[in-house]
């Protein structure tokens, strides 16, 4: 999305475009700092290369909120440590469950791809085992529910 800043300019006015950017940096160091666990996007690149950092966490967190309103969870933990590996390739998403570590591999930043494989790490731990197992034995149980059509009997009836 590209933004006409001219154009924004003469829609708000100047003096409400940087009061809006002010408010803006102020609600989101707020949000930093203020929300539990805020540094949760531990970001590696020996290349050096170039990542916005606290947008990384910013995004992350945001991430967890639309996560944890979707599963209507409350007050509870939805997100946890994610490593962000810059430089690496093929771009892809780890998991190991047993150490409890998540990562993400992308070759460089790149926003959309790292939103896109948070929400899938972050959905992926709302399933934990327990649940998985629950939502497993669940569809057994419905599916063992269902009548059961006698192909026999059905050939009769036409």
């Amino acid at each position: 999305m590209t933004l006409n800043r001219r154009k924004l300019i003469r829609t708000v006015g100047p003096g409400s475009l940087m009061l809006v950017s002010v408010c803006l940096s102020l609600v989101i160091v707020g949000f930093l700092f203020t929300s539990p666990g805020a540094a949760q996007v531990i970001i590696k690149k020996p290349r050096h290369l170039d990542v916005p950092e606290q947008r990384v966490q910013v995004l992350h967190q945001i991430i967890c909120g639309v996560v944890a309103e979707e599963f209507h969870i409350r007050g509870g933990k939805v997100g946890g440590p994610v490593t962000l590996l810059l430089g690496e390739e093929p771009q892809r998403t780890v998991v190991d469950e047993l150490n409890g570590t998540f990562n993400i591999y992308l070759k460089e930043w790149d926003e959309v791809a790292f939103a896109i494989s948070d929400t899938e790490l972050t959905v992926q731990r709302m399933l934990s085992k327990d649940r998985f197992e629950r939502i497993a034995r669940e569809v057994i149980r419905r599916l063992n529910e269902t009548a059961r059509v006698n192909v026999d009997a059905l050939r009769k009836e036409h």
